[in-house]
């Protein structure tokens, strides 16, 4: 099954016709087909296409889905691509949205895709632990991200992992120099901790033969990334005036505490710290796991982020993503149109 458009409305001068005083001809560029074959096929039943057509009508908007890896879709780009488009994400014009990453992109001409040019090749990159992971290369990715002036986009994969196969879309910002933000939209949180963090440590690595040296498992890499990013503090119910506040990091197992004016850190176990937080005598808990037992160490806070850490050198404040602002284009408009 396959939608077409109604032509739309362009300048005569840019449809390779002479201009008259702003008279407007039809543009006659054809839109690429898409099946809608691609999601049903990658498990989705008639009544969830269904469903994301009513939605997309009724509030104008529809979440990016994942699914298994549909047959033939790795070896076949058209087929890649148009499963793709069918599980992105879409909102109506009066709503703003992600830059999506369109199969004809060029950075030198800043393409916007699905308009029948030239397909980006596909690269697969293989990470420790099980993880194969197809998409357009890093460097396209960094070139879509910066000719979108670094706000946040969605980037379509497919991925193999120990805990299942998936296709659908990551969406990607750049936090700072070196620092990525990735998350796995519509995936299985078991699948989507292997495919985000593998695509983050492709972006942030200074090149990509090296992004997993050192790395046994694709996990490991998630766990010392979110070591650095300090630990947030929240009051004390009850306690003395001497422990007013603590704060945990489970991945770097930090536990800290604001003792009167300085800010301490302990390494600590969760059980620990749940001790200290929800105990009626905290205090009577600091000074029997902690004060005699442990070396504390001094903890300075980050000007951006206001979480404390023990090297801010190191530190790096928590990933997260921009608010949308893009009005959804002509491209994703007659893409919308599948699910209509």
């Amino acid at each position: 099954m396959a939608t077409t458009t109604a032509p739309t409305r362009v300048r005569k001068k840019d449809n390779g016709t002479p201009g008259n005083g702003g008279e407007f001809d039809r543009d006659t560029r054809t839109d690429a087909t898409i099946s809608l074959s691609a999601p049903r096929a990658g498990g989705n039943t008639a009544e969830e296409a269904d469903a994301r057509r009513a939605a997309l009508r009724g509030s104008g908007f529809v979440p990016a889905i994942a699914g298994g890896l549909v047959t033939g879709a790795e070896k076949n780009s058209e087929t890649w691509w148009n499963t793709a488009a069918v599980r992105a994400e879409y909102s109506g014009d009066d709503r703003a949205g992600y830059a999506q990453l369109p199969e004809d992109f060029s950075a030198r001409n800043k393409e916007n895709g699905y308009r029948g040019n030239r397909r980006l090749s596909r690269r697969k990159y293989t990470a420790p632990g099980g993880v194969e992971v197809t998409m357009p290369s890093v460097n396209t990715i960094k070139a879509f991200a910066r000719v979108n002036d670094y706000e946040t986009v969605d980037i379509p994969i497919s991925a193999t992992t120990p805990n299942g196969d998936v296709q659908g879309w990551v969406r990607v910002t750049k936090n700072g120099p070196g620092q990525w933000t990735v998350s796995g939209l519509g995936m299985d949180p078991k699948v989507n901790s292997y495919v985000s963090e593998t695509v983050n440590a492709l972006l942030e690595a200074r090149t990509v033969s090296g992004a997993f040296a050192g790395i046994d498992d694709i996990r490991q890499s998630r766990v010392d990334r979110f070591s650095k990013i300090g630990v947030a503090m929240t009051s004390v119910e009850g306690a003395p005036m001497v422990l007013s506040a603590v704060g945990y990091n489970a991945a770097s197992k930090m536990l800290a505490m604001k003792l009167g004016s300085r800010i301490t850190g302990y390494e600590a176990t969760r059980e620990e710290f749940d001790q200290l937080r929800t105990n009626s005598k905290p205090g009577a808990v600091f000074q029997r796991l902690f004060k005699s037992k442990k070396e504390g160490v001094s903890l300075a806070e980050c000007p951006k982020c206001n979480r404390y850490s023990g090297n801010l050198d190191e530190h790096r404040c928590p990933p997260q993503h921009k608010a949308a602002t893009r009005k959804q284009t002509k491209p994703r408009r007659t893409l919308a149109g599948l699910l209509r």
